[in-house]
């Protein structure tokens, strides 16, 4: 494990400098540099990335023509500050699960920097984390590049990605069991009496479309399904596609043309499920009557307030969250050891699905 902010000199100093700033008053001027190395006996470097530290809370400044470090009128000190690291293209997925993962992280008084990446290929880890104290990585379905698995096998600070890490690099690491979401799909429309269950796909290629996709395709197999390529439709969603716009015009369009039957469909991802409804109504085919429609419910809690109702496999964000920064802190205080976990799922049936119509 790398050595944790908690063990690092500028870290212990700051904790001790941001007390004395406490009882000082706004304006005051901070000891030099100098005179801190001779105080705490330690280097001008420690000294330096301590007070860089209280720079970024805000608690002290450098006022215009001064060469000396104030007090500040205004601050935000925090715990720890952590650098959340995502694809650059707009997703539903990775809004909501940023915004949880943020709450969860305010909740202990930590602050963010968002920062954002084109293509894995093109992630600089040390450069996205800048001074911050930890990492959250969220991947795209990019294969890590060796710079990245280089940076990973050794990182100086804590990282958690939120998907399995890649083999050889000892991550921790928080994933939804999304195999799991495409095998409890397939088992609920089965138990209805579904077989020919269609596989919508609406958003860009991503690790966990893909796991729910190989559940979709195992169970079928399971359930004695074949020639299940025939049953899969897929828009070619790119990323900064209006995803839910591109499905629901490609679905429309695969309606209307001569296609394999099916009873019942599957969407990896809530904008599938969205896009879908639509396009059946418009295509006179009723659900749940006609046809059955089960999705991920996404992150967004969107299924209850759809019409009908959308039957859902469905995630705890909240709880997913709470675990990837309950994670991120033991590694941060050094109080656990690196850990991949997977959080479950449930099915919710609402009104989407029904017995198949013989």
């Amino acid at each position: 494990m790398p050595k944790t902010l908690a063990d690092t000199l500028h870290f212990k100093l700051a904790q001790l400098l941001r007390a004395d700033v406490g009882k000082m008053k706004v304006g005051d001027p901070l000891p030099t540099v100098l005179e801190l190395k001779q105080k705490f006996q330690c280097s001008q470097a420690t000294v330096e990335r301590a007070i860089d530290r209280l720079r970024r809370e805000g608690l002290v400044v450098r006022p215009l023509g001064t060469l000396r470090l104030t007090v500040a009128h205004a601050s935000d000190p925090a715990t720890f500050r952590v650098a959340m690291i995502r694809p650059d293209y707009p997703s539903p997925t990775f809004e909501e699960l940023s915004r949880v993962i943020i709450e969860a992280g305010k909740r202990r008084n930590w602050a963010f920097d968002l920062e954002t990446y084109r293509t894995l290929s093109s992630l600089d880890l040390a450069k996205a984390m800048g001074d911050n104290d930890g990492a959250i990585l969220l991947p795209m379905s990019e294969r890590f590049p060796d710079h990245l698995l280089v940076a990973l096998r050794r990182p100086n600070r804590p990282v958690v990605i939120i998907q399995d890490p890649p083999e050889g690099v000892r991550v921790s690491s928080v994933r939804i069991d999304d195999e799991e979401v495409g095998r409890l799909a397939v088992e609920h429309l089965a138990a209805l009496g579904h077989r020919r269950i269609l596989l919508l796909l609406s958003e860009p290629p991503a690790p966990s479309g893909q796991y729910r996709s190989e559940g979709w395709r195992r169970t079928m197999e399971t359930i004695g399904e074949r020639n299940l390529d025939e049953l899969v439709v897929d828009p070619k969603v790119r990323p900064f596609d209006n995803s839910m716009l591109s499905t629901y015009e490609f679905f429309t369009q695969f309606l209307r043309q001569a296609h394999a039957p099916f009873t019942a469909v599957f969407c990896p991802a809530c904008t599938g499920a969205v896009a879908a409804l639509r396009a059946l109504r418009e295509a006179g085919i009723s659900v749940p009557r006609d046809v059955s429609v089960v999705a991920h419910g996404g992150e967004g809690y969107l299924s209850p307030f759809l019409f009908p109702s959308l039957t859902a496999v469905e995630t705890d964000i909240t709880s997913y969250a709470e675990k990837i920064v309950e994670l991120l802190e033991m590694q941060l205080l050094r109080t656990g050891d690196t850990q991949n976990l997977t959080v479950a799922s449930k099915l919710i049936q609402r009104e989407t699905t029904a017995k198949v119509r013989r």
